[in-house]
């Protein structure tokens, strides 16, 4: 297969595939929509376009995280860099509970503590009190906690959904 450039080859950069030290297969290519540092990828695999005026270059990325699972085993995902505005993530949920002396009357409460990373407005926590099987909202906060009733002792699932400012 041969690549035919539109332009001639930069002087300051050595062809690949040029000399047996640089193997055309082995190239690693810097992307990446930022100028700086970029992102290392290898090219797996080009196809040229029918009139040959382009083509279409197929790369995986090839961070750090990857030459650690090929030398260890151990993957460790890379943190996401993007210059993007990305939706608000709620992670590290904890959830106690408080039994409330109210009068005469005893009642639970159950208090959710989390974290969100990204820009996040208001966050709702949804659980199934009825146990219907149907998420329902049991708290609004825009804090990192929440406090909610349940009607009895249980098993209850608990979501929590940050909202971007924008409500996103």
């Amino acid at each position: 297969d041969q690549i035919r450039l539109a332009d001639t080859w930069p002087a300051d950069a050595p062809l690949p595939g040029n000399t047996a030290e640089n193997p055309a297969h082995d190239t690693i290519w810097i992307f990446d929509f930022k100028q700086t540092p970029g992102y290392r990828v290898r090219v797996v695999g080009i196809e040229p376009e029918s009139d040959l005026k382009g083509a279409s270059v197929s790369v995986v990325p090839e961070g750090p995280e990857f030459w650690r699972y090929v030398e260890s085993g151990q993957y460790i995902p890379a943190p996401n860099g993007s210059l993007l505005q990305t939706r608000p993530v709620a992670s590290n949920l904890r959830i106690t509970e408080q039994q409330v002396v109210q009068g005469d009357t005893v009642f639970t409460e159950l208090s959710a503590t989390f974290d969100v990373s990204g820009p996040a407005g208001e966050t709702i926590v949804l659980s199934d009190l009825d146990r219907n099987s149907e998420l329902e909202q049991v708290a609004a906060t825009r804090t990192r906690t929440a406090t909610w009733r349940i009607p009895q002792a249980g098993v209850y699932p608990i979501t929590v959904r940050p909202y971007s400012p924008e409500g996103n």
